[in-house]
């Protein structure tokens, strides 16, 4: 980070209402030691809280400190965005159960929304969960924050200036008084309703830190000889050169309105300039170096934390220690040599590992994880919309429902499968299940692991999958044990009426469950089956061949089945899901970011895109809930929702 940034704050907070059912209140959270605020930066926020009965507001700002700054500045993910939901996650959890197990209240009936900011180096961090409003004063303009939402959250991030002003408002506030009257008016705390609280926060240089404590090189200040000044200087011009001959770094500029992710510009580069960025800061620190090797006139004032010694007879000057001449020339050399060596090295790791194709993308501005633009990029610029209409195409809003990394940072799920009331996800790699509710995000993550998760089903009201044992049924709500027959080797399976049906080299066998084994029948063979992709029973097998088609067999023999009316066929359908009470067949065409709907002849119906085609690149799972009203769909760790009974959306 080239510079720190700090806030100058000003809290708006109402007078304390001891009989009050709603509290507002400002929030600002300085970790301890410099090293949490150099790692995590510093955290503002202004919250409200409401229940039907009074609230002991005292109890409820330790609640909200406490676990704020116990959470994010122990957490070890290092985007801040994803340590601050996973904070307020728990804190919703903790404030919502003290209170309500106190007043004996149904959870429902407390309230609580947060706007948070994280000013971590020159880069600010909006969280925000429940209804409260965040704006960004630039250039003597105030306009709301562009944030993206997801579930019950929504977030931005981007680089912010000196005197710039962040505000950070309750609902109530924001609604009461035009923010843009913060610029030309005093609001007296005294008008302040219990849930209106507003937070002012003017962004200055952070003096407190110094260069040497954004870079420690362990090296201690030098007085050479004057003779050493010459070579020293030789060297320092040296290294200049060499760095002058990669390009500086370009920063980064964010629309004006209001912090967002960076953008990528269209401007090319050689591979070999974007692969050396990283080079320069190797020169820099060499010729901080050297340049400490000349000699300076130091005075007392220089030296404010040396302790000075009086001494009543004659000064005694303390003789440092000659640093050779020709140390210095053989350095030459050697620092060329290191410098070609790195050159090679990133030449080879280019070679293994393409670079971005712009300097915006190479350049980093703050060790973080790149956040999503809410803005449109080149890639969905280029998205022909013009034949949606044509192609009965749907597009779907980019809002998330939920990300999974909120509540498993390191989390790789891959299928996802929709219940009567929620959604079930399962990590193989972990074997490890998640669930919610559809109404509102708050995954749950089952005690006991599964290896192998695959072939996860809801059928009969259970969640079923196989796994490295056998085939299990749980309860989706609670994970609690159900079934479990031992069966080793299973792979593609779906459960139908009392028994499983699963795919074994160019055969569909017909499990029957014996106590608490699998034995097994010969259902049909067809070359159809070997390396099947997916597969759903709905009276016929519907499955998804290895040559990308769709087949479907009644009865252990093949049907007639074609899709028809499609104008641009399947190209890797990877999933698809129905059920005997579904009208329709859904599937995911993984290569064209869609998901497709047919009917159970193969007619098409529809198809379902996002509006930004960057965001359904890496669609791993699809599912449909039992009233085929919502369709939910995994893209990376993301979920989300779709209503399939909306004509637009």
């Amino acid at each position: 980070m080239k510079k720190r940034l700090i806030a100058k704050l000003q809290k708006l907070e109402p007078a304390l209402n001891p009989g009050s059912n709603v509290f507002s209140k400002c929030i600002s959270i300085e970790p301890e030691t410099k090293d949490k605020r150099l790692k995590k930066g510093l955290v503002y926020g202004v919250f409200s809280f409401s229940s039907p009965y009074t609230i002991d507001s005292a109890v409820v700002e330790k609640i909200v400190n406490d676990v704020i700054e116990d959470s994010y500045y122990q957490s070890d993910n290092i985007s801040p965005t994803q340590s601050m939901e996973k904070a307020l996650l728990e804190l919703r959890e903790k404030l919502v159960k003290s209170v309500s197990a106190k007043q004996q209240l149904n959870k429902g009936s407390v309230k609580f929304d947060i706007a948070t900011a994280v000013l971590w180096g020159n880069v600010l961090y909006v969280v925000v969960m429940g209804d409260a409003d965040t704006f960004l004063m630039r250039e003597g303009k105030i306009r709301p924050i562009n944030t993206m939402s997801e579930g019950n959250f929504s977030a931005a991030s981007g680089v912010i200036k000196n005197d710039e002003v962040i505000v950070l408002a309750t609902k109530q506030f924001s609604d009461f008084i035009d923010p843009i009257k913060l610029l030309t008016q005093t609001i007296a705390t005294g008008e302040l309703n219990s849930g209106q609280a507003c937070l002012v926060a003017k962004v200055i240089e952070d003096t407190s830190f110094t260069e040497s404590e954004v870079v420690d090189f362990g090296i201690e200040e030098n007085t050479p000889l004057k003779h050493s000044l010459n070579t020293s200087r030789r060297i320092k011009d040296f290294l200049s050169k060499l760095a002058g001959i990669f390009p500086q770094k370009k920063a980064v500029e964010n629309t004006p309105g209001g912090p967002e992710t960076k953008k990528s510009t269209s401007e090319e580069v050689p591979s070999i300039v974007k692969r050396t960025l990283s080079i320069k800061p190797l020169f820099s620190s060499i010729s901080n170096y050297v340049e400490n090797l000349k000699p300076e006139k130091t005075t007392q004032q220089d030296l404010p934390y040396r302790p000075t010694i009086k001494i009543l007879s004659k000064p005694v000057t303390k003789k440092r220690k000659r640093i050779p001449s020709i140390y210095l020339y053989y350095a030459i050399p050697v620092i060329g040599t290191l410098i070609i060596i790195v050159i090679i090295s990133s030449v080879i790791r280019h070679k293994k590992n393409p670079v971005p194709e712009t300097i915006q993308d190479a350049v980093e501005t703050s060790p973080t994880i790149q956040e999503e633009s809410n803005s449109l990029g080149e890639e969905d610029m280029l998205e022909d919309t013009s034949k949606d209409a044509e192609d009965k195409t749907q597009r779907v809003g980019t809002e998330a429902f939920y990300d999974m990394l909120i509540i498993d940072p390191d989390a790789k799920t891959n299928s996802l499968v929709a219940t009567l009331n929620g959604v079930a996800v399962a990590d193989s790699e972990k074997g490890t299940l998640y669930y919610s509710g559809d109404a509102q995000a708050d995954f749950k993550k089952a005690e006991k692991s599964y290896q192998g998760i695959r072939s996860m089903a809801y059928y009969d009201s259970k969640l079923s999958f196989a796994d490295n044992s056998g085939y299990i049924t749980l309860n989706p709500t609670t994970f609690a044990g159900l079934e479990t027959l031992s069966k080793e080797g299973l792979g593609l399976v779906s459960p139908y009426l009392s028994f499983v049906y699963g795919v074994q080299g160019d055969k569909i066998i017909k499990y029957s469950k014996t106590g608490t084994t699998l034995t097994e029948t010969l259902w049909a063979q067809n070359a159809d089956f070997y390396n099947a992709k997916d597969m759903e029973v709905a009276y016929s097998i519907y499955l998804i061949t290895q040559n990308n088609a769709v087949v479907s067999y009644t009865s252990g023999e093949k049907d007639e089945f074609v899709i028809n009316g499609l104008s641009t066929p399947l190209t890797n359908p990877t999933q698809l899901t129905t059920s005997l009470d579904f009208s329709n067949i859904y599937i995911t065409d993984y290569d064209n970011r869609r998901i497709v709907v047919i009917d159970k002849k193969g007619n098409y119906i529809k198809q379902y895109k996002a509006v930004k085609p960057s965001i359904w690149k890496d669609i791993r799972s699809i599912g449909v809930n039992q009233d085929e009203a919502t369709l939910w769909v995994l893209d990376g760790t993301r979920i989300y929702n779709v209503d399939l009974k909306a004509s637009t959306q």
